[in-house]
Parts: C-alpha cells; structure tokens; sequence
C-alpha cells in the first residue's frame, strides 16, 4: 500500500544554506518597462515552515513574478553562533542580490529575530560590495522591541512547548543562557544583542534613508510592547526615513495576517507596487 508523507511547505525553493531558501524568477522586465522585483522575508525565531508559506504565497498572489529570498532565523544564531558563521550563512543572500541588481528589493522583516539577521545582512553586504542594501522597502511586523532582559526571555520561550514537563527545562536552560550571555555584555562593556539590533535598523551606514519602513503592530502583542515599536517608528522619522505606522486590534505577535489578512495584504500591496523600479 502506498504511503504518503507530509507536503514540504517551502518546497518550491532551493536550499542555498543552512536558513537561506530562494525561489527564482526571470528578471526581464515586463511590458511596461519594470524591472523584477525581489521579496526578502527574514521571519521571526523558530518560524515554522507552515506558518512562513502564508507569506510566500501571500506574496505571489500579490504578484506571481516575485522572486522570494528566504532567512531563516534559529535560536542559535541569536544566541552563541558566531559572526563568523552567520556571514557565512548569509552570504548566498549577497550573492542572490548582486545577481540581480536592477531588481526593486522589498524586505519583510518580523519580530527581533528577523531584524538581526537582516541587520547582520547589511553589514555583510556592505563590506562585500562598498554599498548599502539596495532595499526600497521594508515593512517592520512585531518589531523592534527593547533589549531587556524579561523582553529577550520573553521571545526565546515564546516557541517553546505548552506542555510543562517539556517547556519547564526549556525555560531553565533558556534563563541560563541568557544570564551568561547577560552578564559576558556587561563584562565586555557592549549592546546586548536586541539593542544592538534596534539601533542598526536606524543606522544609515547599514539602511539607506531611500528605504520606505511600514510598522506593523498591536496594543495585544505580550513580546514586543506597542511603545518600544512607536518609538522606533519615531526615531526613523526624525532620521530621515519615510514612515508609517499601522497599528493591529486584536491581534498578537506576528498574527497580525490572521487577524485582518485583507488589510495586511493591501498595506504590503500598496509598498510593493510603490517601490517598483521603472527602466
């Protein structure tokens, strides 16, 4: 008798690294002289691929030509992966973006693990090319918040089980690691890894001022307080980003599309379409 085993999710994409997915379109422009467009997506700590495949196929119902670059964020690499790995990770990311650089690049960042990586992102690219991110848009979803340490707990227990005989050691071995980690920030005198995080993504040596950044949030979301993502959305502004704030009822972390998918999609729809390269 035949068997059937699960439906991969994400298995429309290649495999380029261990958290890098990419699923190529051909770039020739279309008819009206665009250029193609690239969708990065950097999801948030322990997304599962289920989850993830709402946003890719929310995206190609937007648009079925976009190219989709996917990074994967893991409890390691916000925690005790080196840099020297994550560059190593990330660099097909480079690659994929300097391959195509007429594309419009529109980023969906979500959570704090999702900015890391993209943050990291930029430094990587710009050491490797003498240029910033080539990213029109960016739309921040449950994200940032501040670095302290409740906050940092908060988003690594976030995905662990429900049931108590396997969440109780993942919490002790979760305020372990983030005690050592903690305390090797105050001992070495430097951000702690969700600050570091919150100032690079307002940093034009890392995000061109050209990038358009939407915040997506709610006043529901028990990880990222409403507060810590206004406040950044602020901080751009008066940087000298364009910004928008679209704040969420009802809705928790990263669960915004479920709540209202038909408001999501028009938000991230009206950024795509804005940010379109013409020739």
């Amino acid at each position: 008798m035949a068997t059937f085993g699960a439906i991969d999710p994400l298995a429309s994409l290649t495999r380029l690294s261990p958290n890098i997915y990419l699923e190529e379109k051909p770039s020739t422009p279309s008819a009206n002289g665009r250029h193609g467009t690239t969708i990065m997506l950097c999801t948030w700590l322990n997304a599962s691929p289920k989850n993830i495949s709402t946003y890719i196929s929310g995206y190609k119902r937007l648009d079925s030509t976009v190219r989709i670059v996917l990074i994967r964020t893991t409890l390691p690499n916000m925690t005790y992966r080196s840099t020297a790995s994550q560059r190593r990770n990330l660099r097909p990311v480079v690659d994929a973006l300097c391959a195509r650089p007429n594309d419009s690049v529109l980023v969906h960042v979500f959570s704090n693990g999702g900015a890391q990586q993209l943050c990291m992102l930029a430094a990587i690219y710009r050491d490797a090319t003498g240029r910033l991110l080539p990213v029109q848009g960016m739309v921040h979803d449950s994200s940032p918040s501040k670095g302290t340490f409740s906050k940092a707990s908060s988003m690594l227990m976030y995905e662990l089980p429900r049931q108590l005989y396997l969440r109780v050691p993942g919490m002790v071995r979760i305020y372990l690691l983030l005690f050592l980690l903690w305390s090797a920030d105050k001992i070495f005198q430097r951000q702690n890894i969700l600050n570091k995080t919150r100032n690079d993504l307002n940093d034009s040596q890392l995000i061109p001022k050209a990038a358009e950044k939407v915040y997506i949030y709610s006043k529901q979301d028990a990880l990222v307080h409403w507060k810590d993502v206004e406040e950044h959305c602020h901080d751009a502004k008066a940087k000298g980003w364009s910004t928008t704030k679209e704040e969420f009822d009802k809705s928790h972390h990263v669960r915004h599309v479920k709540v209202d998918p038909d408001r999501y999609w028009a938000i991230s729809r009206q950024l795509l379409m804005h940010h379109r390269r013409e020739r």
